[in-house]
């Protein structure tokens, strides 16, 4: 395998799931909720080809979690 074709495959990979127009915050609470959100979705619902295809939550604490 090249490595180098691993990475230009990555690029042609449709992006359905980034949302081009993320809600804007009208006051800080909704900034504060947005920010919650965001972490709790980076932490148990993303899932990254570089943690082995795991959460991070899963990935640090394991997949018990």
């Amino acid at each position: 395998a090249v490595e180098g074709k691993r990475d230009s495959e990555c690029l042609l990979k449709p992006v359905s799931n980034i949302d081009f127009n993320p809600p804007q915050p009208q006051t800080f609470e909704d900034l504060e909720q947005l920010v919650t959100e965001g972490i709790d979705y980076f932490t148990h619902s993303f899932i990254s080809g570089k943690r082995n295809d795991l959460t991070a939550a899963e990935y640090r604490f394991g997949k018990a979690n």
